[in-house]
């Protein structure tokens, strides 16, 4: 297994959804560096109109989790969604399967 700093994988690392341990905690030094990283990413039209909240608190955490349900489960019935979308190419769908199964992660 590689032992990397949070800078070394956020910056060498494309997505990290499926390795990610989502049962142990992460001290709030190491998400305040990944914020720090994450703010300097491209965004569309140069726009930073992103928004960062850190939640600690498991029942916040729970609630959160059902939000963001409900949400994806609008985003998989858009015509738009990865999963949804048709390719003639046969290795772009292979892909476009791949972005949807790790973002539904």
């Amino acid at each position: 297994m590689l032992t990397l700093s949070p800078r070394e994988l956020l910056t060498t690392t494309r997505a990290v959804r499926k390795r990610l341990d989502l049962t142990r905690s992460v001290d709030r030094k190491v998400i305040e560096e990944c914020i720090t990283i994450a703010r300097q990413a491209p965004n569309a039209s140069n726009m930073q109109n992103w928004h960062f909240v850190i939640v600690g608190d498991s029942n916040k955490k729970a609630r959160l989790a059902k939000l963001f349900r409900k949400g994806w489960e609008t985003y998989v019935n858009r015509p738009n969604a990865a999963d949804n979308l048709k390719f003639d190419d046969p290795r772009r769908k292979a892909t476009q399967l791949k972005i949807m199964s790790s973002a539904q992660y």
